[in-house]
């Protein structure tokens, strides 16, 4: 195996060790140095950026040596350019960050990222003290988060009492992910540290639904007696809607309910909607924790408290019931609560502006004299109000602090913004300046990146222009030697991408969709195509079937096999195989009744 001759200067001065590529610490986007003509340091990474290359136990004497090294010897690299894509952007020549001696000397593990000063005050901050990190876009607030994590595994605090909620799943697969690669290195010294770190894998990493759905298995007899009979069996949407249908029908039976709401339940576009407009009111009911007795609208409280009446009689819960039903668990059952409380001392909550009354209240309930608490948040990046997101949240926590800890709560601002440049910013910073019911405490995001190019404003006088316009400036890009594979479109709602798709298609440029379906993917596109395709003679087996069904709902399986099993013999099509096939079984008139179709083909 090919040797390097390392000389780490930039963390520990005059050390040597001769060390292979697969010894160095293997954690992704690791920073890769060099020197330019100039003699000047230089580094690329896609992520941030490392302080210290570690190494395996391999070589234990050198290893120890390194960790070893005071915190206030060690040096960190701030990088003069960063690689995105295909382009090195170039930082301003600032110069290099000075280390906090005393910040650093409170940490209790070597930090492999590079980190500025608000962002290792978070991180060493006190744990008995609640935070609330208020840290805007591309701040690195989840690398906060975890660096904070860690530092609490590093001080000898066992992995099973940490908690980490977050608000998507990904999101805290990607936590997990991050928290193993950082507290690795930890693990695997334990012999030459004082504190024993325990196992990472024993934090409690997930969305508050899958925690809630965790506490409901554990805890099922304290559930009612009809759910508990039904195994906490979760419905889908679509027996979701079924039970909703039934709901809005049985208010329509009652003829003085007409005078109050009235739907049509003969027509089924009508129907959906409202169906639609029922299932919106009873996830936001749920998100901020009422009952039916708390609505005022009698169409509401009718069918909200009877949706929960089926639901809950048949043994089922919905995915809005997780929060709702834990709550309370913990409510009625107060020796529940103290045993969580027990058990989850430490909790960290990520992407707090997003969360529901209900979501907020688990919190609450959870938090206790002794609890350390920390809430990673952003006012003005709050987008889910439509999912019952509440930005009270941030002043209930605050004056909750107040009752319980008799104080106010640790507030830090992670301004610095390492992903966007400054027009981009500027911009948005702008925009959001406008917005009512902001947190007190605006943040405002500033960066160190380069101004980067102006935002460029098309105004249209319709869609189709709209659409014309976008492309137009794409092709421009792809004209200056950009790639349509650097570019997006986003847009607010889906009729506008519905128009983008066939203009795309037209101008012959490949793409690709996320989050919805291409247009000729859909259920009613596919339909007509293949009742088309048999019509023009370009048909297949299941163009053919499906034709014959929708024409004729009388048409059997059975009736279709002999067709094709004659198609097969005959090596024909299937629709040349019914003008000719002959049946003397009860089938006849099958086979006559795809005969009159195809003769209307």
């Amino acid at each position: 195996m090919k040797q390097m001759n390392i000389e780490i200067k930039e963390t520990v001065p005059s050390l040597q060790c001769n060390i292979s590529k697969k010894d160095l610490y293997p954690i992704k986007n690791r920073m890769k140095m060099c020197k330019n003509e100039s003699g000047k340091r230089v580094g690329t990474t896609d992520n941030y950026f490392h302080n210290v290359y570690m190494q395996k136990s391999t070589d234990k004497i050198k290893k120890t040596q390194l960790r070893n090294t005071p915190i206030n010897e060690m040096k960190p690299i701030t990088p003069s350019c960063k690689k995105i894509g295909s382009q090195i952007i170039e930082y301003p020549k600032e110069k290099e960050q000075e280390i906090i001696t005393s910040k650093y000397n409170n940490l209790c593990f070597v930090l492999p990222y590079h980190l500025n000063e608000e962002q290792i005050e978070a991180v060493i901050a006190p744990f008995d003290i609640p935070l609330l990190i208020s840290a805007g876009p591309g701040s690195g607030k989840t690398l906060t988060l975890v660096c904070r994590i860690t530092q609490m595994l590093a001080s000898g605090i066992p992995s099973n009492s940490i908690i980490s909620i977050t608000f998507t799943r990904l999101a805290a697969e990607e936590m997990k992910s991050r928290i193993n690669r950082i507290t690795l290195s930890l693990i695997e010294d334990q012999d030459s540290k004082q504190n024993h770190v325990s196992d990472p894998m024993r934090i409690t990493t997930c969305t508050f639904h899958k925690f809630c759905l965790r506490i409901l298995h554990n805890e099922m007899n304290y559930l009612p007696q009809n759910i508990r009979n039904g195994n906490l069996e979760v419905v889908n949407n679509t027996i979701k809607n079924d039970i909703i249908r039934d709901c809005i029908i049985q208010w329509m039976e009652n003829d003085q309910n007409r005078d109050i709401v009235y739907v049509n339940t003969d027509k089924d576009f009508e129907m959906k909607k409202n169906i639609r407009e029922c299932t919106e009111i009873i996830d936001r009911v749920k998100s901020q924790y009422l009952t039916a007795n708390d609505l005022i609208d009698p169409y509401q409280k009718f069918i909200f408290g009877k949706y929960n009446q089926i639901l809950h009689d048949r043994g089922n819960i919905d995915y809005g019931d997780f929060v709702p039903l834990t709550l309370d668990i913990f409510t009625n059952y107060p020796d529940v609560l103290k045993r969580y409380r027990n058990i989850y001392k430490y909790i960290l909550c990520d992407e707090f502006q997003d969360t529901s009354y209900a979501q907020y209240k688990l919190l609450e309930l959870l938090t206790g004299p002794n609890t350390s608490l920390t809430l990673v948040g952003d006012s003005d990046q709050s987008i889910y109000r439509f999912r019952g997101a509440d930005l009270l949240n941030i002043h209930r926590f605050e004056q909750m602090v107040r009752n319980t800890f008799n104080r106010e709560a640790n507030k830090i601002c992670l301004a610095q913004n390492y992903r966007s440049t400054k027009n981009i910013l500027a911009i948005s910073s702008f925009i959001i300046s406008s917005s009512r019911n902001r947190d007190i405490e605006k943040l405002t995001p500033w960066s160190n990146n380069k101004d980067g190019e102006k935002i460029v404003y098309l105004k249209n006088k319709d869609k189709e222009e709209e659409i014309k316009q976008v492309l137009k400036y794409l092709e421009k890009q792809v004209a200056n030697g950009y790639n349509y594979s650097d570019m997006a479109i986003l847009y607010r709602n889906r009729s506008i991408g519905v128009l983008f798709e066939p203009e795309l298609r037209k101008r012959k440029i490949q793409f690709g969709l996320n989050g919805t379906v291409d247009i000729y993917k859909k259920k009613e596109i596919k339909e007509v195509l293949q009742i088309f395709n048999v019509v023009i003679g370009k048909y297949d087996h299941d163009d053919f079937i499906f034709t014959c069904k929708v024409i004729e709902s009388k048409i059997t399986d059975n009736a279709i096999k002999i067709i094709a099993t004659t198609a097969k013999n005959l090596k024909s099509s299937m629709k040349e195989a019914a003008s000719k096939v002959y049946n003397s079984n009860m089938e006849f008139k099958q086979i006559k009744l795809v005969n009159s179709i195809v003769a209307k083909l």
